[in-house]
């Protein structure tokens, strides 16, 4: 990955707890898209999948993004984006006038209460990158492919 800021032990522990929910929660909308076989596993998904966005803190999120730098989430997303969502990456940068506006737009719709139809994917996916991006290593990477992946097909 790319050289990040620093961070104490108890942001890595905070930003560790929230890319595992963030996955959890992007885990779980995933396969409510792919539709739940009955009523019980729809519920259970939809419950784990709120539970997992209320522990993700955009603001904390939002102040790491000015910790990173554009440079570093711009070459992170470039060196993350799987060739076969790179023109809906490229696309969704463009429109919203670079990497970082991008992340900061989408991540603040998770301050709003979650409605079904209201770009949550796409928030939570972009959570995601910034989240790998900071903790970096395995799981970071995972994070941030994952994000890039919900991305492109969600926003």
């Amino acid at each position: 990955m790319t050289s990040n800021p620093p961070l104490t032990d108890d942001e890595r522990q905070r930003w560790t707890k929230m890319v595992q929910d963030a996955l959890n929660a992007l885990t779980a909308e995933a396969a409510l898209q792919e539709g739940p076989p009955d009523q019980a596993s729809k519920q259970r998904l939809l419950d784990r999948s709120a539970q997992a966005r209320s522990q993700l803190d955009a603001d904390f999120a939002l102040g790491f993004i000015d910790r990173l730098g554009a440079d570093t989430l711009t070459q992170a997303v470039k060196g993350f984006t799987p060739a076969a969502v790179q023109t809906s990456i490229d696309a969704l940068v463009k429109a919203d006038g670079g990497v970082v506006p991008l992340l900061r737009n989408r991540i603040t719709r998770l301050k709003s209460p979650a409605d079904e139809n209201d770009g949550t994917m796409c928030a939570i996916g972009a959570f995601s990158i910034v989240a790998g991006v900071v903790i970096d290593g395995i799981l970071g990477g995972i994070a941030a492919v994952g994000g890039i992946l919900v991305m492109a097909d969600a926003c």
